[in-house]
């Protein structure tokens, strides 16, 4: 069997149950992942200082007064575990329960129960993305190295450690997914990026692609814009453009 992208990666399971947290660790280890466990967010954290993971699996609900989207937004909050790519592992399986896990900043969400084979190909997306550079070849833009920050204007966006700066304001993290989307509206700055140009990058890159994903992560990316939200633009029918 070939060695899985990310194989040896670090991985943090976030989950209360004694059953399915052994269960993870069983088969991360034997698909050659280094796991740890945490019940709690409180003990998440604890580990996370302790060592910083590459990839986060996290449950929803939590003991403690805490939840893993409290968890979520911490690490997003964080300049140092912001770039960690964050896989939720729920009960919650409405469709307005995956809108609000994505839109609070997981990078993909997958229902219980849930097949081991899909989460491993999805652990493997996460990180083939967290590791990989970004690159635009669906969308015809040059290549970008991971380490190289992208500037188009007032904006600066840096694919490495997934920061957008605006002028000389304070650089905002985003996710995974607004780094591809930012880095083809960069690339054809004025100029109108076509959805179904934007639909094959992320499948390219292992997400899974609808209208309402896609929603999500722009309007997370119109966030991160602040104030200059409104130069996103929708192009009806069409696709999105960000104005200069």
């Amino acid at each position: 069997m070939s060695k899985p992208p990310g194989s040896a990666a670090s991985v943090l399971v976030v989950e209360d149950s004694l059953d399915i947290s052994e269960m993870l660790k069983e088969h991360l280890t034997r698909w050659g992942y280094q796991p740890e466990c945490a019940g709690s967010v409180v003990e998440a954290l604890q580990m996370m200082h302790r060592r910083t993971p590459q990839l986060v699996l996290l449950d929803w609900g939590l003991p403690g007064g805490r939840s893993g989207i409290d968890l979520l937004k911490k690490i997003r909050g964080s300049r140092d575990w912001a770039h960690i790519p964050v896989l939720m592992l729920t009960a919650r399986a409405q469709v307005d329960d995956r809108i609000y896990g994505l839109d609070a900043g997981s990078d993909d969400y997958l229902a219980k129960p849930y097949s081991m084979r899909e989460l491993r190909s999805r652990i493997q997306a996460l990180l083939r993305r967290s590791r990989r550079p970004v690159d635009a070849a669906a969308g015809g833009e040059p290549e970008v190295d991971e380490g190289d920050p992208v500037r188009q204007g007032i904006f600066t966006l840096n694919p490495a450690d997934r920061t957008l700066q605006i002028g000389g304001e304070n650089p905002v993290s985003i996710g995974g997914p607004e780094v591809l989307i930012m880095t083809a509206l960069l690339n054809n700055l004025g100029r109108t990026v076509q959805r179904q140009k934007l639909a094959a990058r992320m499948r390219q890159r292992g997400l899974e692609f609808n209208e309402c994903n896609l929603n999500v992560y722009v309007s997370r990316l119109r966030k991160a814009l602040g104030a200059r939200a409104r130069q996103l633009v929708t192009v009806r029918n069409s696709g999105y453009r960000l104005d200069p």
